[in-house]
């Protein structure tokens, strides 16, 4: 499982607390700096942390960040193994930030476990980079309950 986040601040480290019971497991990862293409040039530095020894079919509570700030606390089920599984999943395309009617219904699924994960097929937002990406950052933020909970 490949956790991704981004923050506008650089951090001294990029990590994960996770568990199953209690967030017990640390695992530590990379920070890459993205410089926006907009007028603004603004610097957004993007975390990604591997968190391994998963059990397949085992929910896991985690949260990300450093020393300096945490996330909140969400949880995710570990995907099953071998070919007896039937996953079950949301996909969709052309999902929008203004009227984005789907995205209530896709977080509460996402949040009950009604799908293992999310396809996204296209059309993130139409312009991510619109107001030097502010766009972008609306849009993620609405993702955020359901890519939270789910690979997406």
């Amino acid at each position: 499982m490949m956790v991704t986040w981004v923050t506008f601040w650089q951090t001294n480290s990029t990590m994960v607390e996770y568990g199953i019971d209690n967030r017990d497991t640390v695992a530590y990862g990379s920070e890459t700096v993205f410089i926006d293409g907009g007028s603004e040039k603004r610097h957004l530095y993007i975390h990604r942390v591997k968190l391994t020894g998963l059990t397949p079919g085992t929910k896991y509570s985690y949260h990300c960040g450093s020393a300096l700030r945490w996330s909140a606390i969400f949880s995710f089920t570990a995907m099953e193994s071998g070919n007896k599984w039937k996953p079950k999943f949301a996909a969709y395309g052309d999902l929008g930030n203004i009227n984005g009617r789907s995205i209530p219904r896709l977080q509460e699924w996402a949040q009950k476990g009604n799908f293992d994960f999310v396809m996204h097929a296209g059309d993130m937002a139409y312009n991510l980079d619109t107001n030097n990406a502010r766009m972008g950052d609306e849009f993620m933020r609405q993702i955020e309950p359901i890519a939270a909970y789910v690979p997406y």
